[in-house]
């Protein structure tokens, strides 16, 4: 599910979208969106598409004593001891990627011409930007977004 805030980035008017599993009235939150009718919509996910998440992901692993060996767009199976070469377990897995949002979700890096396209979309289309942040971080990812 997801929830959605009015934010504005560099003068433009976005709908940033929130993955959201606890907000029990989300699905009156989405219907109340008023979408125009004239013009297309744009969905965009935040990470990889507008804030680099990878590179920043694997220097934090890094200085935690991880590696980071993407296959796929699975995280699960793609974080590994740096030393041994263990793979993750779950538990340590989750504790990592929620250290990382913790720290690191303020600060994530703009991906190369991103608010510079994106100004150029919003003369044209409606633009949504997803983003998978747990509830609490919300407020920071909206921030990082903002200053880019």
């Amino acid at each position: 599910m997801i929830i959605f805030f009015n934010i504005k980035v560099n003068k433009i008017d976005l709908k940033i979208g929130f993955m959201s599993f606890m907000e029990s009235n989300l699905y009156s939150k989405i219907n109340k969106i008023k979408f125009s009718k004239e013009l297309p919509l744009l969905i965009l996910d935040a990470d990889e598409v507008l804030l680099y998440f990878a590179i920043p992901f694997s220097k934090f692993l890094k200085r935690n004593g991880w590696k980071l060996k993407l296959s796929d767009y699975r995280l699960d199976n793609a974080i590994f001891k740096k030393n041994s070469n263990l793979l993750a377990s779950n538990k340590e897995y989750r504790e990592l990627i929620n250290k990382f949002i913790e720290e690191e979700t303020h600060r994530q890096p703009e991906a190369e011409h991103a608010s510079e396209e994106l100004k150029k979309i919003d003369k044209i289309a409606q633009i949504v930007i997803l983003s998978n942040v747990p509830k609490n971080y919300e407020n920071e990812r909206m921030i990082n977004l903002k200053d880019k």
